[in-house]
């Protein structure tokens, strides 16, 4: 299951865009809505079904062009260790994509975590499944790591791979 589920994080497809490019893709380490689905019907999503497996950095945004989205994008390239190392998955949540999931279950999880559609917005979900932060423009990776790392449950899998 763990393999399947990195296999599908891998083949998130993309890099970053450069700001004077035309067109935008996202870093290969976002996993698009749509394939952070658990499938009770097609493009349905249950950010549950992730509890106590992962932590979540869900990425709000009105679209791929909009500038603190395609800032933060930039800002995890290169970070991929370190967010499988802290079980990190980085979902982006955005309100204008075609061929992505549903309009109605992107809205559900705005409304779970208190975010409008024209808002750019990045909450960390701990392994708990509550919000940990919440932050309303580009944030460090680095920010990100330490946040997780002084968790309870992370300082508990530190120590458990030392051993």
């Amino acid at each position: 299951m763990r393999s399947l589920f990195l296999l599908l994080f891998l083949g998130a497809a993309g890099c970053w865009m450069a700001t004077s490019a035309s067109t935008t893709q996202t870093p290969s380490i976002v996993k698009p809505l749509n394939q952070a689905v658990s499938l009770k019907g097609k493009n349905t999503m249950n950010l549950d079904s992730y509890q106590w497996k992962n932590r979540l950095l869900l990425v709000f945004a009105p679209s791929e062009n909009h500038a603190a989205y395609q800032q933060q994008m930039h800002l995890f390239e290169g970070q991929k260790s370190s967010f499988d190392e802290r079980n990190l998955l980085v979902i982006d949540v955005l309100t204008e994509r075609a061929n992505r999931v549903e309009p109605q279950e992107a809205a559900k999880i705005r409304d779970r975590f208190n975010v409008s559609p024209e808002e750019f917005r990045v909450v960390l979900v701990g392994k708990d499944g509550t919000a940990k932060r919440r932050d309303n423009s580009p944030i460090s990776p680095k920010v990100i790591f330490d946040t997780i790392d002084a968790m309870p449950m992370r300082r508990q899998e530190m120590r458990r791979s030392l051993n």
